[in-house]
Order: structure tokens, then sequence, then C-alpha cells
């Protein structure tokens, strides 16, 4: 009585899947609907699971970002503005390894993106926050999804520096 129609319910198996594989990226998943293979990902490194996740347009057009910041470590990979999305959806944080949704955080790398990409389109990211766990509480929401840091506006600052730092290095190799 709870299930969505089979689209929906499919496309949050989907989601889960991919929460779950891309911060996994030494294991083998594979994923079948209907005996159709949607996804074979081969254990690789964090970049070779985006590209083969999400498309090979990413290949060469990821930055690499991999900064200490004191207050949180933050890595991953953003992708140049000629990679663009026209929807959200392939925007992902992930916070000691699990993934979370956080709009704050969202904001801070949209607004560093802000004038390199075209109106209604958005930025691919895939960024891991490790912090401390002291300084989060994962327990604000019932899916876990959902956190909150005890110095929001810092991460804030700190993610939305990282970002254009990256953007700018990108663009000295385009030219």
């Amino acid at each position: 009585n709870f299930l969505k129609s089979n689209p929906v319910e499919t496309r949050h198996i989907i989601q889960e899947f991919i929460r779950v594989a891309v911060p996994n990226h030494q294991i083998h998943f594979t994923l079948t609907h209907n005996s159709t293979e949607v996804h074979d990902l081969q254990a690789g490194t964090r970049e070779s699971r985006l590209i083969d996740m999400f498309g090979k347009d990413l290949q060469g057009n990821l930055n690499e970002v991999n900064e200490d910041t004191g207050y949180a470590g933050i890595s991953g990979f953003l992708a140049s503005p000629k990679v663009y999305r026209r929807q959200r959806g392939e925007q992902f944080f992930f916070v000691n390894g699990r993934y979370i949704r956080h709009h704050y955080l969202a904001h801070s790398v949209a607004t560093a993106y802000e004038e390199f990409l075209p109106k209604d389109s958005y930025p691919f990211y895939c960024l891991f926050i490790d912090v401390d766990p002291v300084h989060v509480d994962i327990n604000i929401h019932p899916t876990k999804t959902e956190v909150k840091f005890d110095d929001e506006r810092t991460l804030y600052v700190l993610l939305q520096g990282i970002v254009k730092r990256s953007l700018g290095e990108a663009f000295r190799h385009y030219n």
C-alpha cells in the first residue's frame, strides 16, 4: 500500500545504489533490473567510478580537490563548467563516508560556479567531507541524510574557496 509506481520505486533503488557505490569505489558493484544490467561497476579509482556511473563526458573534465583545512578534510571532484547538467541530481556530498543532503553547502558550491554556468544549469560535483564526528550531528532527520555541523558558516566559506580555487586552476589549464 505504501509503494509508489514501479518506475518511481526503481528510481529510488538506483539513487540508493549510487549513494553506496560512489564512496565504495574499491568494490565491484552490479545492478540489474528486470534481467537488464543497469550498472556493472568495476573496482577502481573514485574518478573512474564517477565516469562509469555518470558519463564519459566527465572524462578529462573532472578537477580533483584534496585539502585539509584543519576543521575538515575536503576531497573529491568538481566537473569543468563545460559539462554542466540541466537538472540537479548529480551533486553529491558525503560526510565521513555517508551520503548527505545539505542545502546550505550546496548553495556554497552553486555560488562558486555561478558566473561560469549558463542560466538554469547545474554543476556536477562529488565531494567528501571528513570531519571529527564531534562537529557533526547526524540525528536531525530519520533517514540520516541531513546533518548539522557545529560551524556551518566556516564550512560554507571553506568549501566555496576550495571550489573557486579549483575552477580558477582549471581555467588556467584550459587557456
